[in-house]
């Protein structure tokens, strides 16, 4: 049986130090496979995803955003819904209780609903008997 070892000293004092040098301080690469498609591979399989995208190769839209004509963009229900997000969202809100979208509108979740008004940046119920209420107020105008 044959053995074989590596003597340091002679590899640098040897011819062969430059070669050794650059061998041993090579930069190597990650592979991941799949590849990352929005990301970049920064160990084994192992994907670091650019903002809004997700998934085990950064292929799909992550949490808090939704795909649109290939990008993932940025859920907005002000704070005051829920937002259909992820792979399979398409970026609708449904706004939490007393909060509405305005018509025609793109501003999720903005306005009271019936039976609310805004306080301050919040929508309050109206008195139980009312339907609608003032301006600024808690008070009933129906």
């Amino acid at each position: 049986m044959w053995s074989y070892y590596l003597n340091l000293n002679q590899i640098f004092f040897s011819h062969n130090f430059l070669s050794f040098h650059w061998f041993f301080n090579k930069k190597i690469k990650a592979v991941c496979d799949p590849p990352c498609v929005h990301g970049n591979c920064i160990a084994p399989n192992q994907c670091s995803c650019n903002l809004g995208w997700g998934g085990s190769n950064c292929s799909e839209c992550a949490n808090g955003y939704y795909p649109n004509n290939g990008n993932c963009v940025e859920c907005n229900c002000n704070n005051h819904g829920t937002c259909s997000d992820g792979p399979n969202g398409n970026g609708s809100c449904s706004c939490d209780t007393g909060y509405a979208t305005p018509p025609s509108s793109s501003n999720y979740c903005t306005v009271c609903s019936d039976g609310y008004v805004m306080q301050g940046s919040n929508c309050v119920q109206c008195y139980p008997t009312c339907q609608t209420c003032n301006f600024n107020s808690t008070y009933c105008t129906s």
